[in-house]
């Protein structure tokens, strides 16, 4: 569900990954890569863990791996991404990162992202050497620029409950409550509730509706003549009159009238093997 493990599916060898986005918007994750995000014009507003960046045309940031993380950019946005294997740089990302994830563009980032995507795309002899070759130079440039921390202050143990809060209630999501799930990360529910919106992006509520009704269409999709109470009830509603407007809200259906071979915008992770992209699909791959 939310906030899931991100398998980016690369096409060879190499270890770094480029794409231009316009409008781009993804669900709560996170990646065991490192992300470079570069603006080439627009804003976009990005969450890293529990707090909130802004970045401009030429602004850039770095989301640690591991680090749980989502964009939400303006419609005429346009975003350079990355994603590095941290093999690439482990002498310096394991030790550090940046005291700020935002930097100045001083680097030319954008244009050696640029450079990296049209290699990738190019596939020349020894393409992959030299993608990484320039992803490692151009990590190093910035780390070597920008002021550093010790690593290690992104991923605390809130986080790390954090994570372990989600993995629980998609296995047990008709029986979890608001209560459960703050107490579940040891939090007063006034403060649960600021923070679980921080860093997903919805509130509780939300979010757990929408592992429910993700369920109902899962179950659909390979039984469409179950009785709506069953459905129901395997999904962790309590009333046919909830379940049915709550399912419309998300989906935009009622359970009845669903397409067959619908998907949910949002997307799920069922298990860390699978490939998944968190990427909202009104986002434009340019």
């Amino acid at each position: 569900m939310l906030a899931k493990y991100e398998k980016r599916n690369y096409k060879g060898d190499e270890l770094t990954w480029v794409g231009v986005y316009k409008n781009l918007h993804n669900i709560s994750h996170w990646h065991l890569e490192h992300e470079i995000i570069a603006c080439q014009n627009g804003n976009a507003r990005i969450m890293i863990t529990d707090k909130l960046f802004i970045i401009h045309e030429g602004q850039c940031v770095i989301c640690p791996g591991s680090s749980v993380h989502y964009v939400d950019a303006d419609e005429d946005c346009i975003l350079m991404v990355c994603l590095f294997d941290n093999r690439l740089t482990k002498n310096i990302t394991n030790n550090y990162e940046l005291k700020t994830p935002v930097y100045e563009d001083k680097y030319d980032t954008i244009s050696k992202l640029a450079a990296i995507h049209n290699e990738l795309i190019s596939k020349l002899p020894y393409y992959t050497d030299k993608t990484n070759s320039m992803l490692t130079d151009l990590v190093i440039n910035i780390f070597r620029g920008e002021e550093l921390s010790e690593n290690g202050t992104i991923n605390h143990d809130s986080l790390i409950k954090y994570k372990e809060l989600l993995n629980w209630i998609d296995k047990n999501f008709e029986f979890i409550s608001f209560s459960d799930a703050a107490g579940f990360m040891n939090l007063s529910e006034t403060y649960f509730s600021r923070y679980f919106k921080k860093i997903s992006g919805m509130t509780f509520s939300q979010y757990l509706n929408t592992v429910k009704v993700e369920k109902a269409v899962n179950i659909l999709s390979t039984e469409r003549n179950i009785p709506m109470t069953t459905l129901m009830n395997k999904c962790g509603f309590n009333t046919i009159r909830n379940f049915n407007r709550t399912f419309k809200e998300i989906t935009g259906y009622s359970p009845k009238q669903l397409p067959n071979g619908f998907s949910l915008n949002i997307r799920s992770l069922p298990t860390v093997q699978d490939p998944f992209d968190p990427t909202i699909d009104s986002s434009i791959l340019l």
